[in-house]
């Protein structure tokens, strides 16, 4: 065990043998807690000299060791991890954050994640079948019921989404491009960030990045959801500044009422959305995956304590790490 423990001579096929000795799943990284999902991989420190691989392994370790220690004996565990790579009993592990594992049984052999699962696929039913009939027999009914039926239609949504305003002085055109081009940056991005996670040779991936000129929509991709605030503050203030331009309107502003108007809105349009994106991770989503992508800042557990911090829209004024992306 020692020659994969001390990784001054050896392969890396037998450093990376000493990583999965120790857990079990994917366990080919290392991160800090302030860093969540984005994990360091351990391979990128393979091919540097030995003082730095000891001290990038002995500075984070995150992985699964069900089987291997119960939760009593983590701080061991790890103490006795550093020693081996450090050869010194003079570094001690300084925190310890143990996570309960999700892996006594599958998320769809439990009630709620299943009830979730269920719930969603028949959502999709619906659509599906709204579609359908809004393809074969119109929209033209009397009944509420098939007008809220019909709501789900995709042809319905589809064609108000993309239906310019009669007026176009209400709205500014070429946010609608900004929107779709934005989303798909967005979407490249993040999908970029991922995959990290799962590479087995994150230097090639990097240079691939770097080294070319269209890269930059990736490694500059944290910037796209800033463009995101830009547009929505934007907007906003068009049509606020539209309304008050009114007559009469100016008189509105010192109302206590009219302001409680305007933040209902705001609210009710974001509350469907987002009350659903929640119920996903907590139900189902976090129950679907496994460490290290969500060590140590596990979604799962944290959203179970803090879920009602982020429904009221005050989870930014605390240590709150249930969906900190919002």
């Amino acid at each position: 065990v020692e020659p994969f423990l001390f990784a001054h001579d050896t392969i890396p096929q037998q450093r990376e043998f000493f990583v999965g000795s120790y857990a079990s799943g994917d366990v080919q990284g290392y991160a800090s807690k302030h860093r969540s999902r984005w994990v360091e991989p351990f391979l990128f420190a393979h091919d540097t000299i030995p003082q730095q691989r000891e001290f990038f392994v002995g500075s984070y370790a995150s992985g699964d060791v069900q089987g291997y220690a119960s939760k009593h004996r983590s701080r061991w565990l790890l103490n006795s991890w550093i020693e081996y790579i450090s050869g010194s009993t003079n570094i001690a592990v300084d925190e310890v954050e143990c996570v309960r594992s999700r892996y006594e049984k599958q998320w769809f052999e439990t009630l709620v994640p299943l009830i979730e699962f269920s719930s969603n696929k028949l959502l999709m039913w619906i659509v599906a079948f709204a579609t359908v009939y809004h393809l074969q027999r119109g929209e033209q009914t009397n009944s509420l019921l098939m007008r809220l039926f019909l709501a789900f239609s995709v042809k319905k949504n589809f064609i108000a989404i993309t239906t310019l305003p009669k007026d176009s002085q209400s709205t500014i055109g070429c946010i609608f491009g900004l929107r779709f081009l934005i989303t798909v940056w967005v979407i490249v991005g993040h999908s970029s960030i991922f995959i990290q996670d799962f590479l087995s040779n994150p230097e090639i991936y990097r240079r691939q990045l770097t080294d070319n000129f269209f890269g930059q929509l990736v490694t500059n991709c944290m910037l796209s959801v800033d463009t995101f605030f830009v547009l929505s503050a934007t907007l906003t203030s068009f049509h606020w500044f539209r309304s008050i331009s009114r007559a009469g309107a100016q008189q509105k502003l010192t109302s206590l009422g009219y302001w409680l108007r305007f933040y209902r809105h705001r609210v009710l349009r974001l509350w469907p959305a987002y009350l659903y994106v929640l119920l996903v991770t907590v139900l189902r989503f976090s129950r679907s995956h496994f460490h290290p992508m969500w060590a140590p800042e596990d979604q799962g557990e944290m959203c179970r304590k803090n879920w009602w911090k982020n429904a009221l829209f005050i989870n930014s004024f605390s240590d709150n790490l249930c969906m900190p992306w919002t």
